[in-house]
């Protein structure tokens, strides 16, 4: 598991880094959400994976990050905001993987 997490790390990157932000709020239609949402939500999703195995349980309705509403000025930082998060993404899948041995 370890493993397939790092080669989609780099592929995710890949593609996040292709995201123009100039169209950031570009939309399909109405009703969805727009391309720099959709990367953020991407982008995030590593670290609320660390979040999640750190948990003993989740309630998905109640649980903060429930709705999406951040409105990204970019999908990449300066600070380095989404290596972040994949790096305690790995940290806890090898946590959880010492534990099972």
């Amino acid at each position: 598991m370890l493993s397939e997490f790092r080669e989609e790390a780099v592929t995710t990157k890949r593609i996040l880094d292709r995201v123009p932000a100039d169209k950031l709020s570009w939309r399909l239609h109405a009703k969805s959400m727009s391309l720099g949402q959709l990367a953020l939500h991407i982008a995030t999703i590593p670290g609320s994976m660390a979040k999640l195995a750190s948990c003993n349980k989740i309630h998905a309705a109640t649980h903060p990050g429930a709705k999406l509403e951040h409105k990204p000025s970019a999908v990449t930082n300066d600070n380095g905001q989404g290596e972040e998060e994949q790096k305690a993404a790995l940290l806890a899948l090898e946590a959880e993987s010492d534990e099972e041995e």
